[in-house]
């Protein structure tokens, strides 16, 4: 699988594979390209969507969505203890985890509605809330640069552009289309 963006901490790049043993490894390796990748996590289900927290003290990534009651969204620490940390681990389906850039706030899909919507937690105390963000279906979440909106593809295939704001809770402010995409490629699997 290719490299997924993820901000590189130490000048290190994530990323999840399969092995031929069928079990999947995520490995970082050196961003510049130099030296072997090291593993960081193995497990019999299959993992995707590595990325490192703002603070490089957790680890974020996704299990297998293809199975029944699969595709959560934990995290590990980078030292110490690796008990996998729960962020977005519901009998839904999560997929497609984003931090935003101050690190404070976990955007993801999940299909707890009966469809794929966006929802935004706290980063790391991801039981302190939850807000749903789009209303019309959402994958593959993206925050803008400055952290003020949502980038998502809703159901119809249009990439949606909502505003958020929040320091305790979030707020979903202004909401528009700023393309059609529908027949582009889509992550949300």
């Amino acid at each position: 699988l290719p490299f997924r963006p993820s901000v590189p901490v130490a000048g290190t790049m994530l990323r999840c594979v399969s092995t031929e043993g069928g079990d999947a490894v995520l490995l970082r390796k050196r961003a510049d390209g130099s030296g072997r990748p090291s593993e960081v996590l193995s497990r019999t289900r299959a993992l995707d969507d590595g990325l490192w927290s703002r603070d490089g003290k957790l680890i974020i990534y996704r299990t297998d969505n293809v199975e029944a009651a699969g595709g959560d969204i934990p995290a590990i620490r980078t030292r110490g203890d690796t008990t996998p940390v729960p962020l977005a681990t519901t009998p839904a389906q999560e997929t497609s985890p984003t931090l935003s850039p101050d690190g404070r706030w976990l955007a993801y899909s999940s299909d707890a509605s009966g469809r794929k919507e966006v929802y935004i937690r706290p980063f790391p105390n991801a039981a302190d809330g939850i807000w749903q963000v789009s209303t019309e279906g959402g994958t593959e979440p993206q925050w803008s640069h400055d952290g003020r909106e949502m980038f998502y593809r809703n159901a119809d295939g249009q990439v949606m552009s909502d505003e958020v704001t929040g320091t305790r809770t979030v707020t979903v402010g202004k909401h528009g289309t700023l393309v059609n995409a529908r027949g582009f490629w889509d992550h949300a699997t």
